[in-house]
């Protein structure tokens, strides 16, 4: 097929800005379905990027039409992008190339994008593909557990020029949130994170959003969710360091990798006959296959409570004296792998063992596992703790301890609470949603520790902190195990 390209299109925005447009479409008269994207990073990048590729859409039956956001006086974040994409959905309606069907497609950023002019529930959009894009901002962008995101910020804003230490303007803030304003979309999304990604939480929190909220049957029914083992920045067989298997590849778990899925997708969405696919597709890492689910969380998961000890972890309780973790701020706990954006911290499974060898790194191991142990949901863990400071931030990670004693992280979460000295106060701490089958002959562990950085920014009151295991404050973890699915009849 031979496709057609127009560069540097002026598309006018309704205050008359005029926002460059490239544009790769078949050859020859006719129209075509309309994928349009709109990027931050500048749109000639988009003919190298594997979700973008605009020339194997157009080789698909597809005209793509990528756009670069308003950057002109100095980028502004979040603030246009829905009056803007719901301009460009408009104009790309009205081409002549054009069926007047439109859908939109691009990850992080672009995916944003697609939430905000989804909101204005465009006539002529069709479905919306954003990957590994944010929600909540105080869960998935800026703030975790109420502690800045020091390392994502700081990169992520002086690559496109903002100012250093970058915190949101109301209006940002404003535009950020409505975006997530899931009853105002009524077309349906696939959704597509990484148990990796920086963006895990936003890609949980949107599906559950758009299935429970979204402002059209259509929507809330049709909407997908596809979780892979991958970071942010990376999809290969290699995430950090672990290999996780040929099957890691999008190509090999989505037929098509993920132009067929999105393409697929996509022209679902022209028909009114309902598809006849799985609306959850995960990858289980541990076993490293490919599972469709019917919803998430899973229906069957089995909530179960395990309990942290001096240096123990297991279902039945250790009662014992506290552990003492002294945090220092002029010396924190390094960022070592985990849910980041890549840039100045390493993202991914990384054995933990140069961490756990720290003195200011509780340790807790479980005994060796005779089964296999399927972990999937969001992992919980209820930590009472006393301090000598008035304000403490605890890190937990959720471990998988191999027979060699390697320790790769699998889920991560933090929590910022003032304190009363010496006055015992519950640290409710949720983990990044994962999907990890823990296998025969390895280990679950948690580090618990106060500092990750440079993600989280650090607590600038030093002290001693006491992490309870007694019977009158039980710190555990609530674990939410899903059995195999029953065989059908």
């Amino acid at each position: 097929m031979s496709i057609v390209f127009e560069f540097d299109v002026e598309v006018p925005a309704r205050d008359g800005a005029l926002l460059a447009c490239h544009i790769a479409r078949p050859a020859g008269e006719g129209r075509w379905p309309v994928i349009v994207a709109r990027t931050p990073y500048g749109k000639d990048g988009a003919f190298t990027n594997p979700v973008l590729d605009p020339i194997g859409f157009a080789r698909e039956g597809f005209a793509v039409v990528v756009q670069d956001v308003r950057k002109r006086g100095g980028f502004t974040p979040f603030v246009h992008e829905a009056d803007d994409g719901e301009d460009l959905v408009a104009w790309a309606a009205a081409q002549p190339f054009s069926t007047g069907d439109v859908f939109a497609n691009g990850n992080s950023y672009q995916g944003f994008a697609q939430w905000a002019a989804a909101t204005r529930a465009p006539g002529a959009l069709r479905a919306i593909a954003p990957g590994q894009s944010p929600s909540i901002p105080s869960r998935t962008m800026f703030h975790r557990g109420g502690v800045f995101e020091h390392g994502a910020m700081t990169t992520w804003s002086s690559s496109l020029g903002l100012p250093q230490p970058f915190e949101p303007s109301p209006p940002m803030l404003e535009a950020f949130t409505e975006a997530q304003s899931y009853e105002r979309i009524t077309v349906p999304a696939l959704i597509v994170g990484g148990w990796y990604d920086y963006f895990v939480q936003g890609s949980i929190d949107q599906f559950i959003g758009m299935r429970t909220r979204a402002g059209s049957a259509r929507a809330r029914e049709r909407t997908r969710l596809v979780m892979g083992p991958w970071t942010h920045v990376s999809q290969s067989t290699v995430q950090g360091e672990r290999y996780l298997g040929f099957g890691a590849l999008p190509g090999v778990g989505l037929a098509g990798g993920f132009r067929g899925e999105i393409a697929r997708f996509f022209r679902e969405q022209l028909s009114d006959e309902p598809p006849a696919r799985a609306p959850v597709r995960i990858f289980v890492m541990g076993t490293n296959t490919w599972r469709d689910e019917g919803e998430w969380p899973i229906a069957r998961t089995q909530y179960t409570t395990w309990y942290l000890g001096a240096g123990s972890l297991g279902p039945e309780p250790r009662w014992s004296p506290a552990s003492c973790i002294a945090y220092d701020p002029a010396s924190p706990v390094p960022t070592w792998g985990g849910n980041t954006l890549g840039f100045t911290e390493l993202a991914g499974p990384r054995d933990q063992r140069r961490l756990e060898a720290r003195d200011d790194v509780l340790v807790c191991t479980s005994a060796i596992l005779d089964g296999t142990l399927e972990v999937t949901g969001t992992v919980v863990v209820e930590l009472w703790a006393t301090s000598s400071a008035p304000e403490a931030d605890f890190v937990v990670k959720l471990v998988d301890v191999e027979p060699d004693g390697s320790a790769f992280n699998v889920a991560e979460g933090i929590l910022r609470m003032a304190l009363e000295p010496g006055q015992p106060r519950l640290f409710h701490i949720e983990l990044t949603p994962t999907s990890h089958a823990f296998q025969p002959g390895h280990r679950l562990r948690l580090d618990v520790t106060s500092s990750s950085f440079p993600r989280w920014a650090k607590n600038p009151h030093p002290g001693e902190h006491r992490v309870l295991h007694e019977q009158a404050h039980p710190s555990r973890v609530i674990l939410p195990i899903v059995p195999a699915a029953p065989k059908l009849a």
